[in-house]
């Protein structure tokens, strides 16, 4: 009898562990999770920001040149972001950036690992602090 407890327990403790939900360690740290809030980047010769509010919504851009919407891809279950052109009919295109992301309340900071197109003329630590 006691034997049948012992492996009904361990069977129980095996299944939990390996059934239990994933948890996503970013959860209320992303900006996407600050409803209401505008996060801005701004460095030599160029301007980038991302409003979270009922629709998302992003520009970039270039001292001389014509802005540029933009979309931000978070990954789930970890810091990883791309950041996309969207066309003129809202379809992203191939992501001009690829990085990792510290987040805090009021910034985050993406460190850009992949550089494409228009991305090449930006640095590569990108800090968006929060403006509201």
């Amino acid at each position: 009898m006691k034997q049948s407890i012992k492996i009904f327990l361990i069977l129980l403790t095996v299944c939990i562990c390996v059934c239990s939900c994933d948890v996503d360690p970013y959860v209320n740290q992303r900006p996407l999770d600050y409803e209401n809030s505008l996060w801005v980047c701004e460095g030599e010769g160029f301007k980038m920001y991302y409003k979270i509010g009922e629709t998302f919504e992003g520009e970039l851009s270039f001292e001389g040149e014509e802005p540029q919407k933009i979309d931000f891809l978070w990954s789930a279950f970890s810091s990883d972001v791309n950041i996309y052109v969207l066309s003129d009919n809202d379809e992203p295109t191939p992501p001009i950036l690829m990085g990792e992301c510290k987040f805090s309340r009021k910034k985050f900071v993406m460190n850009v690992t992949c550089k494409r197109g228009c991305g090449e003329k930006l640095p590569d630590t990108l800090i968006f602090n929060r403006v509201s």
